[in-house]
């Protein structure tokens, strides 16, 4: 697959308390293409996600995000980067207009604006209602509206379609693809829902006890594994070997 890289780590380690949550972790991640990130609970997925945007300090390897190095440009490269990760919060007491309202202005950029972001989630009739009063799917809508906000170039999104309805999962759906198809945003995606990163990813990464153990377009799996998809997915992230190495593509 073409284009540049959007999203480089290489052989990153970060330990807690003697802990070693992730190893010798590379990823590559191309502009413009969703990239979905599978494995167990305390795999490390979310760990890597916090790396990636600077909340954490790896112990060891680089991270590199649109070809400059993270930890050297952490502020500069953060306005480029839309980011939900765990539970979302917000102030409780203002409404969605409101949050967002703040946080772009924190963010200093026009990128969609306030209305268009609400729009793209669904929630451009909540008016004055307090975020208080938001339901889980609502509140990971207004989540999602607030990454997306300033229009980042890369979009990092932890279980992102967490608490939605079918109908929510279905629209998140078709707004994560319109963002890479239309605008050209990188996406990467966590989500325990594996049809749903059948349904949108280009390429996926399987973290296994803090180790990324396969990289792989999607597609030929997806054409070689009709009816047991889900097998596969499964062997590799119990840590098995009986995947085809033809697959795994490491760039």
């Amino acid at each position: 697959m073409g284009g540049k890289i959007a999203i480089q780590t290489t052989r990153l380690a970060k330990s807690f308390g003697g802990n070693e949550v992730i190893k010798d972790c590379s990823m590559c991640i191309r502009e413009g293409t969703i990239y979905g990130f599978l494995g167990a609970n305390g795999a490390g997925k979310t760990t890597m996600f916090k790396l990636l945007t600077g909340l954490l300090t790896p112990d060891f390897g680089d991270v590199e995000i649109l070809g400059e190095n993270m930890l050297q440009y952490r502020d500069k490269m953060l306005s480029q980067i839309g980011s939900l990760i765990e539970a979302p919060t917000f102030y409780e007491h203002l409404s969605a207009y409101k949050n967002l309202e703040i946080h772009s202005e924190y963010m200093g950029v026009e990128g969609f604006g306030v209305d268009k972001a609400l729009k793209m989630v669904g929630l451009s009739d909540t008016q004055e209602k307090a975020s208080s009063k938001f339901s889980l799917g609502m509140r990971q809508r207004l989540g999602i509206a607030r990454a997306i906000i300033h229009k980042p170039k890369i979009l990092i999104l932890d279980e992102p379609i967490n608490g939605l309805d079918p109908m929510g999962i279905r629209a998140m759906r078709e707004l994560f693809l319109s963002l890479a198809k239309e605008y050209g945003i990188t996406i990467l995606l966590s989500s325990h829902i594996l049809s749903e990163i059948e349904h949108v990813a280009d390429k996926i990464g399987v973290i296994v006890n803090g180790t990324i153990v396969c990289e792989t377009d999607l597609a030929p799996i997806k054409a070689e594994h009709k009816n047991s998809l889900e097998d596969y997915f499964f062997t590799i992230m119990s840590g098995g070997n009986s995947y085809d190495k033809t697959y795994e593509i490491r760039t």
